[in-house]
């Protein structure tokens, strides 16, 4: 099968093909940056490459290979309509053996994914630290196999010491690490982990079916582009889904001092999923 002919899991025809089949035109910088502040809504911006404003790291697993081969092997970022877009290509976990639900879970040794950052660190302000992304994180298509993680770390980039198999913040480790994946239940998993890839602590939210919006499969993935804020203190942090505070079972990890005073460093990360081709819609 001719990959370049195939509608990606998640678009909708008449979307433009796989972002590897075709060259992408350079893209210009749609950021408002400050000292301390990073501010993009990709106003403007037509189907490009990704600005080089943004650090990716592409297909993380697959490079490494910490956990034997990747069920991701290839992905690349992009800007398409005012927000930016991931392509990834996988083999399935094992090759021959994927089921494309959540018999996969039981199989899968290594998922991959891709990951992108803004090319400055950041420091807590008044002793706060914000991040905010508009993301279709609860797509029927994806079959629930699919998920976007939001990631605070004290690391540049990923590490290749890997702390666990299947998600983002496993890619960091020997750094402190902080991160909340967006599950397609539409609830959140929240973990704090120290150099060492010790969980210090972790939270999960009650689903939130009303606030949190779900994608149809006929639906176009701006109809569930929902607005996630997650706010970090030394004294805890909030996760919210348009404006609405998601109730977690215990409360978000307190941050140590030692992990607040580095310079930190936020992704989004694109799901890590199992498939053939799927494309994921975010914008910051």
């Amino acid at each position: 099968m001719d990959a370049c002919a195939t509608l990606p899991i998640g678009a909708i025809a008449p979307a433009p093909p796989l972002s590897w089949c075709d060259s992408l035109p350079p893209a210009n910088t749609t950021a408002t940056i400050g000292a301390n502040s990073w501010l993009d809504d990709f106003a403007g911006a037509p189907h490009s490459a990704l600005p080089k404003d943004y650090l990716v790291f592409e297909a993380i697993r697959y490079a490494s290979k910490t956990y034997g081969p990747s069920a991701i092997v290839r992905s690349q970022h992009f800007v398409h309509n005012g927000h930016w877009m991931v392509d990834l290509e996988s083999v399935g976990s094992p090759p021959g053996e994927y089921e494309g639900d959540l018999r996969d879970l039981a199989t899968g040794t290594n998922f991959g994914g891709a990951a992108m950052r803004p090319r400055n660190a950041f420091s807590p302000s008044d002793g706060r630290l914000v991040v905010e992304a508009d993301v279709s994180a609860a797509m029927a298509a994806y079959n629930n196999m699919a998920w976007p993680e939001i990631v605070i770390t004290t690391a540049p980039a990923p590490t290749g010491r890997e702390s666990d198999a299947i998600h983002a913040l496993g890619v960091f480790g020997g750094a402190w690490a902080f991160g909340c994946r967006l599950e397609p239940s539409r609830s959140a998993a929240c973990e704090l982990r120290d150099p060492a890839g010790h969980t210090l602590a972790a939270a999960q939210s009650l689903p939130e079916l009303v606030a949190w919006r779900k994608c149809a499969l006929d639906a176009p993935d701006a109809t569930c582009r929902d607005r996630f804020r997650l706010e970090l203190v030394a004294q805890g942090g909030s996760l919210s889904v348009n404006g609405a505070p998601l109730r977690f079972d215990g409360p978000l990890a307190a941050v140590p001092t030692a992990f607040l005073a580095q310079p930190l460093y936020d992704r989004v990360v694109p799901p890590v999923a199992l498939g053939t081709c799927r494309r994921q819609s975010v914008a910051l």
